[in-house]
C-alpha cells in the first residue's frame, strides 16, 4: 500500500479508517498537495508552500453550518492561534463539500473576523478535490513544515486525556488539557503578551449559599490572558476549580454553605517569570517555595467581591509548573491558597486544590507527611520546630497534628475506638518528620495521597471550620449525623515520579505586616 504511486494522496483515508487498531506505517504520511482559494481575499496557494512557512499547520474541518463546529472553532482553534500564531502555528479551516457549505462560509465570514485561511475550493494539478478525511466535524490535522503528518484530532479519537478518547464538542475543557501541553512541547514558552485589560477585576457569582451566614470561597485565576478570558477558558478552569473544591468530603456535603466568587485577572504573560508586572496577581517564580505571591495584590482583586476576612477563602489558579502553597496570616484569619494548573493539568489541579484550599486554607490542617522539600532526610522533629508546632496549635492550626503519643490526651482521642471509625488510631510520622510526631490515621489528603480523600479527624476539623464561619454552633453530633465515610484508602502513601516533579511546599506563616 504505501508503495502505491498515489500514497499521499490516500494516506489519510487509510489511517482514519482503521482507525483505532493502531495499524502503523513505515513511510511517512504527507498532506496531499493542492492549491486552495481563501475565501476571504480570493487568493489561491500551494497547501505544502503553506505549511514550509509555518511551524506547524492545523488542516481544521470546519462545518459553517454546524453549531459545535463553530463553537469550537471561536473558542479552541482561535485560543491556540492567537496564543501561538506568533510562534508558527498556522491554520487552514476547510468546508464540507458542496454549495450549501460554501455558501454558508461566505455569510459567516460576512460578518465574523477570521485570521485563517477559508476553504471551500481546492484541487490538486489534476483538477481533483482530494479525500482528506476531513469528518466528523469539527475535527483537525497537524502537519510539520515538511507536511509530514504529526497529529489527528477528532471525537472519539484516543489521546492523553481523562475520559481516554477526545470529545471536541461535550469536553471541550478537557481537550484543552491535552491541546496546551502538546502547544508546550513544540512552542515552548508562550510568548504573546495581553493587550486588553477591560476585564480585569470584574466579577461573576458562580453560586449562592443557601445555608448559613454564607462561607465566601474567591477564586482568581494567575497568569491567563485576555485571550483566555474572551474564548471563555478562564471561566472554564475556575469552574472546574470549584467543582474540584467540592469534589471530596465533607466540603461536597457542606456545599450549600459556600457562596462561590470568581475574579477575572489579566494577566501580561501566559506563564510566570521573575518580573511581577508579567502577571496579574504579581505572583512570580521563586527558587525556595516554587512561587512567590504578592498577597496584597491578591487582597485586592478578591476585595472586588465584596468579602472579607475571616469569612473569606482566596484560591489562586495558577497557570504554573510549580504552584503549591499557602500563605496563612493568623492575626488576620487570612488564607490564600495557591494551586497549580501546570500546562492546564486537570488532574494537578484538582489535588492540589483539595490539599491546599481545603486542608490549608479552609481546614487549616497541617501536613501529615514526614518528608518534604525543607526536610528532604525526615528524622526526630527538633526542639524548636516543637516549639513552632505548639505556638500554631495555640492558634488553632495544625489540630491534627500531635507531639504525643498519649492516646487519651490527643486531639482525637474521642475517635479512637469509636465504632465507626476503626481505622482511627496513632500513626508516627508528619509535619515533615519521620519520628516525634503522630497523626490520626495512616493516609489521607494531607499526607499527599493520590487519589484519596480527607481522614476522619481532619474531615471533622473542617467540618467545625465551616459551620463556625457560617455562624452555626459546631456538636460532635452534628459531624456524626452527616459524615459521609470514604472509599478504602490504602495504608500506605502513594507517591509517584509525578509527585517528585509536582513538589509540594508547607504552609508560609505571615505577620500580620505582610
Amino acid at each position: 500500500i504505501t508503495n502505491h504511486p498515489e500514497w499521499d494522496r490516500l494516506a489519510l483515508q487509510i489511517v482514519r479508517q482503521y482507525y483505532p487498531s493502531f495499524v502503523e506505517y513505515d513511510k511517512e504520511i504527507h498532506v496531499p498537495e493542492f492549491t486552495f482559494t481563501d475565501l476571504r481575499t480570493g487568493a489561491r496557494q500551494s497547501i505544502r508552500a503553506f505549511c514550509a512557512e509555518n511551524e506547524r499547520t492545523m488542516l481544521l474541518a470546519w462545518d459553517p453550518t454546524d453549531e459545535k463546529s463553530i463553537r469550537f472553532a471561536e473558542r479552541s482553534v482561535r485560543r491556540y492561534h492567537k496564543l501561538y500564531g506568533a510562534q508558527g502555528l498556522a491554520v487552514v479551516a476547510i468546508t464540507p463539500e458542496g454549495d450549501r457549505y460554501k455558501q454558508a462560509a461566505e455569510q459567516y465570514l460576512a460578518t465574523h473576523e477570521v485570521e485563517w485561511p477559508v476553504v471551500a475550493d481546492y484541487a490538486d494539478d489534476e483538477g481533483r478535490r482530494i479525500r482528506l478525511d476531513m469528518e466528523p466535524y469539527p475535527s483537525y490535522l497537524l502537519f510539520d513544515r515538511e507536511g509530514v503528518l504529526v497529529e489527528d484530532v477528532f471525537t472519539g479519537a484516543y489521546g492523553n486525556v481523562e475520559s481516554i478518547v477526545f470529545d471536541l464538542d461535550q469536553r471541550e475543557f478537557e481537550y484543552a488539557n491535552y491541546m496546551n501541553e502538546w502547544c508546550h512541547k513544540v512552542f515552548g514558552e508562550c510568548t504573546y503578551e495581553s493587550t486588553d485589560y477591560s476585564m480585569d477585576k470584574k466579577t461573576e457569582l458562580l453560586q449562592r449559599a443557601t445555608r448559613g451566614n454564607g462561607v465566601d470561597l474567591v477564586l482568581i485565576g494567575e497568569s491567563f490572558t485576555d485571550v483566555d478570558i474572551e474564548t471563555g477558558f478562564y471561566k472554564d478552569a475556575m469552574v472546574f476549580a470549584m467543582e474540584s473544591f467540592f469534589s471530596v468530603e465533607p466540603t461536597k456535603t457542606y456545599r450549600e454553605y459556600f457562596n462561590v466568587h470568581m475574579v477575572y485577572a489579566v494577566s501580561k504573560r501566559r506563564q510566570l517569570t521573575r518580573n511581577r508586572t508579567d502577571s496579574a496577581l504579581w505572583t512570580i517564580e521563586d527558587s525556595a517555595n516554587g512561587i512567590d505571591g504578592s498577597l496584597g495584590t491578591v487582597d485586592n482583586y478578591a476585595a472586588a467581591t465584596g468579602t472579607v476576612y475571616p469569612n473569606r477563602i482566596t484560591c489562586v489558579v495558577v497557570n504554573a509548573h510549580n504552584a503549591a502553597l499557602t500563605y496563612i496570616n493568623v492575626d488576620l484569619a487570612r488564607a490564600i491558597a495557591y494551586s497549580g494548573f501546570s500546562y492546564n493539568n486537570r488532574w494537578m489541579l484538582r489535588r492540589w486544590i483539595t490539599h491546599e484550599a481545603i486542608g490549608h486554607a479552609l481546614g487549616w490542617l497541617g501536613d501529615e507527611y514526614s518528608s518534604s522539600i525543607e526536610h528532604p532526610n525526615p528524622g526526630e522533629i527538633p526542639q524548636n520546630e516543637k516549639s513552632r508546632l505548639l505556638s500554631y496549635q495555640h492558634s488553632g492550626l495544625d489540630l491534627n497534628l500531635s507531639l504525643t503519643n498519649d492516646s487519651k490526651s490527643v486531639s482525637w482521642a474521642h475517635l479512637i475506638g469509636h465504632p465507626r471509625y476503626p481505622e482511627v488510631g496513632m500513626y508516627e510520622g508528619g509535619y515533615g518528620y519521620e519520628h516525634g510526631v503522630w497523626r490520626s490515621e495512616a493516609d489521607g489528603v494531607m499526607n499527599l495521597t493520590i487519589e484519596g480523600s480527607f481522614n476522619t479527624f481532619c474531615r471533622e476539623l473542617i467540618v467545625r471550620q465551616i459551620l463556625t464561619l457560617a455562624g452555626e454552633k459546631y456538636m460532635f453530633e452534628k459531624f456524626l449525623e452527616k459524615d459521609i465515610l470514604p472509599e478504602q484508602i490504602s495504608s500506605t502513601p502513594k507517591h509517584t515520579s509525578m509527585d517528585m516533579e509536582y513538589v509540594h511546599h508547607p504552609p508560609v506563616f505571615m505577620d500580620d505586616k505582610n
